[in-house]
């Protein structure tokens, strides 16, 4: 093997290794907000169904997404609050 080539790859490795420690904080930042959302669009779901009754449910939309992932458990909450008061 070369060692132009080995060079190389071993500037390439370093440069993944130094964009994953500057950008750790961004993606750990995007994956808390989607795995929030995620739950709390299963949250939602579920009380979909137990609230049925009570005629209180919220839609599965990409706003609500957005709200329960910015937001977590308050943002599902407002959001039920929200449709009972309209």
């Amino acid at each position: 093997m070369e060692y132009s080539l080995v060079i190389k790859w071993m500037l390439v490795i370093c440069a993944v290794f130094i964009g994953l420690i500057v950008f750790s904080k961004p993606i750990k930042y995007i994956l808390r907000f989607l795995l929030q959302a995620v739950c709390g669009v299963l949250a939602s779901i579920v009380l979909n169904f137990m609230l049925a009754p009570f005629s209180i449910a919220i839609g599965v939309n990409y706003l609500n997404f957005f709200i329960m992932g910015l937001l977590g458990i308050p943002g599902l909450v407002s959001l039920y609050v929200i449709s009972w008061v309209v």
